[in-house]
């Protein structure tokens, strides 16, 4: 990770530096104010794609021995990935692609609780905001004790307005006020997308905000458990 302090006279001086030398993937880490102006601690992290699974073969090999063997992966993708070269086999396995703009439709970060739903939230709003943009941020996580607090402590150094929606209704209103084009990310409270009742009503969350469902899963889940959760998430994206 590199990190980097930006000085400037207003907010806008200092994000324009951080623009023309870290680009769009910069995270905003901290902000303060002095006698001089804005005082802005940044961060560059590589980009994080989605990740598509290839479709798994009808008669799965024998169950990987050594390092792919306690991590647990289906034996069909064990396979594909062994080779001389692990990064020439994860390269000619797995496919990535962006996440959408969040533009059209906003984004709904779904997930199981502390799978890092709100810190994927601040990041893609500090990339907006270095994009020149300034997106809508909304919750509808009412449950967690202080998780409004912890978002809302990212919004405010990134100057943007953090709206509370704990159900579908509000949900709805707080999105049809936004300007048109602007961006909106919804971070949302943990859930289960196999359990019927919490698919049903992450359903009519991504439902009433017209929202593209995005599934944050832990790296270090087992591949089996995330996977199904990834097709949960999709299920009820689709309302099944």
């Amino acid at each position: 990770m590199q990190m980097k302090q930006f000085r400037g006279a207003l907010l806008a001086d200092a994000m324009a530096s951080i623009r023309a030398e870290l680009g769009d993937g910069a995270v905003i880490l901290a902000m303060r104010r002095n006698a001089s102006g804005v005082e802005v601690t940044d961060a560059l992290e590589p980009e994080e794609p989605v990740l598509i699974l290839p479709d798994a073969p009808t008669a799965p090999p024998p169950k990987a021995e050594g390092t792919l063997g306690f991590h647990n992966l289906p034996p069909w993708l064990a396979e594909r990935l062994t080779g001389p070269s692990l990064e020439r086999q994860l390269a000619a396995t797995f496919t990535f692609a962006p996440l959408p703009d969040g533009g059209a439709r906003p984004l709904l970060l779904a997930g199981p609780p502390g799978a890092g739903k709100t810190l994927t939230c601040a990041k893609l709003a500090a990339r907006c905001v270095l994009a020149g943009q300034a997106p809508l941020i909304l919750t509808t996580d009412g449950k967690r004790a202080g998780a409004a607090e912890q978002l809302s402590a990212f919004t405010r150094l990134l100057g943007l307005t953090l709206a509370l929606a704990p159900n579908a209704a509000t949900l709805f209103k707080a999105l049809s006020r936004r300007p048109e084009g602007q961006p909106a990310l919804i971070d949302t409270a943990g859930c289960d997308p196999l359990d019927p009742a919490q698919a049903a009503a992450l359903s009519r969350l991504a439902e009433a905000a017209h929202a593209e469902i995005v599934a944050v899963i832990p790296a270090g889940m087992d591949p089996g458990e995330a996977g199904d959760l990834a097709e949960g998430s999709s299920h009820s994206a689709h309302g099944t």
